[in-house]
């Protein structure tokens, strides 16, 4: 999972270095394991389901990570959204 972490926010060179000092797995194992959600579009104005099911995916491995490190223990979290496209009015 750090590994996961570090070509995510590092890029390639970053993970190629945690590969070659700390044995993690390389960057074409990342790529290969790498889950990329499936999102729902909505061309038109998004339904409560649609977005539901959008935030599901998206959040699906983080919370099963999240609760497997607490094991009961109370858990705050904070989740924010980037580049969410919204219409536009005057």
């Amino acid at each position: 999972m750090k590994a996961m972490l570090a070509w995510r926010l590092g890029g390639n060179h970053i993970a190629e270095i945690n590969h070659r000092l700390k044995d993690e797995p390389s960057v074409t194992y990342l790529q290969t394991h790498s889950n990329v959600p499936l999102l729902v579009p909505s061309p038109a104005q998004p339904t409560i389901q649609k977005v539901q099911k959008n935030v599901e995916a998206s959040l699906d491995g983080i919370l099963k990570e999240l609760h497997g490190c607490t094991s009961g223990k109370v858990l705050h979290t904070v989740v924010m959204f980037d580049e969410l496209a919204t219409e536009k009015r005057i």
